[in-house]
């Protein structure tokens, strides 16, 4: 999984910035620190907004004023990882990605030797050469989600994960 990728590097650039090593991580994956730092930045505002919407509790932070951004910013990161109990379960992880992508959805029909891709709007698709799934032979769901397509030499879907039945239910 694409996604699933993404969401492993941005843990581990976690882990090695809490030791003061994000920047050397980063430099040795290729990764860009900005984006994830970006990615960091769009977590908080998610939490914000679930804290706003009433799902979650506002004792989350202690201390909301602009001032007081930096105390508030530490208990972010408290109140994120308590939040993420159920963060290593992969297939509500794959749910949920599955629910936030709907309805870009491909079928897949595994053949003899590879695998055919098609969705409703276009027909035949391909996964982009840079996916992590575009060098997998064999595929052990019937489907992929995905969020975003490009069309050029054909139609290619780009991140993407494959999911089950029941994450499409």
């Amino acid at each position: 999984s694409d996604h699933i990728a993404i969401l492993n590097a941005y843990t581990e650039w976690q882990k090695a910035r809490s030791h003061g090593h994000g920047r050397d991580f980063c430099w040795r994956n290729f990764l860009s620190e900005n984006t994830l730092e970006m990615i960091q930045d769009m977590r908080f505002q998610f939490l914000d907004v679930l804290e706003e919407a009433g799902f979650l509790s506002a004792e989350l932070g202690s201390g909301k004023s602009k001032d007081a951004a930096a105390p508030f910013r530490k208990s972010k990161h408290a109140a994120l990882r308590s939040l993420s109990k159920h963060s290593y379960e992969l297939e509500l992880l794959k749910a949920i990605i599955c629910a936030g992508t709907f309805p870009n959805v491909v079928t897949i029909n595994q053949g003899k030797r590879f695998a055919k891709f098609k969705t409703r709007e276009d027909g035949k698709v391909d996964l982009h050469p840079s996916s992590v799934n575009a060098k997998q032979n064999y595929f052990e769901e019937d489907w992929i989600v995905y969020s975003d397509k490009v069309k050029s030499s054909g139609i290619f879907i780009r991140a993407s994960t494959m999911v089950s039945h029941f994450a499409l239910i």
